[in-house]
């Protein structure tokens, strides 16, 4: 079983706890029909990326 170091545990705090705090208040002006849009569109743009990295990987 992996255990977290105080390392890992310090970095979380200190990078990836006010990131994700950051995050959640960012969105929280946002109704629910709005977020959905959203995550319609990031859902769209990451399967756009994905299929040009491929593309790309493809044709080297």
């Amino acid at each position: 079983m992996d255990v977290a170091t105080d390392a890992a545990r310090a970095a979380e705090t200190e990078i990836f706890v006010p990131v994700g705090l950051a995050g959640a208040r960012a969105l929280d002006g946002y109704g629910p029909d709005e977020l959905a849009v959203i995550l319609g569109f990031l859902r769209t743009a990451r399967g756009v990326q994905e299929e040009q990295a491929s593309r790309v990987r493809d044709s080297s």
